[in-house]
């Protein structure tokens, strides 16, 4: 009798089955976030803090990313991971440019800063706008490569 041979799952599906499994576990608010944080492996941490900083960049924006609280509190692990990432990336360009940009937002917070309720001032928001316009360009491609990497960490 052949054995039946099951089809490797994607890097999209492996990445998505990771995401899932995360979110279940994520605290539901940002005062326990870091701890939580704290208590997953790297490639976990990494993981999740890239999918929230790619996903909220690319719904709505980095003024999105800023204003839902992900900068402030994980915006340092993002640098990190982008660090890490480009330095096994196919298309290391690509998270430079993401890392780059991650940078350009983190400067235009620290000049404009944010209110007590985490929002930012109208100069704050222009200065955030352009920076997604050039993510966008290569975001999907962008989205390959985190997919590959974490299967290929997971492997």
């Amino acid at each position: 009798m052949e054995a039946i041979q099951t089809p490797m799952p994607s890097p999209e599906a492996l990445y998505d089955a990771d995401v899932a499994r995360l979110c279940r576990l994520m605290p539901g608010s940002w005062d326990a976030h870091a701890e939580w944080l704290d208590s997953l492996s790297q490639r976990d941490r990494h993981l999740i803090v890239l999918q929230g900083f790619h996903g909220q960049v690319c719904n709505g924006g980095f003024e999105q990313w800023v204003e839902n609280g992900y900068q402030a509190n994980e915006g340092h692990v993002a640098r990190l991971a982008l660090t890490r990432l480009e330095q096994h990336a196919q298309r290391p360009e690509l998270v430079r440019s993401a890392r780059e940009l991650l940078e350009a937002c983190a400067a235009a917070v620290a000049e404009h800063g944010v209110d007590r309720h985490g929002r930012l001032s109208d100069e704050g928001r222009d200065a955030l706008y352009p920076l997604a316009d050039r993510y966008y360009a290569f975001s999907d491609e962008l989205t390959t490569e985190i997919w590959r990497y974490f299967a290929h960490w997971a492997g």
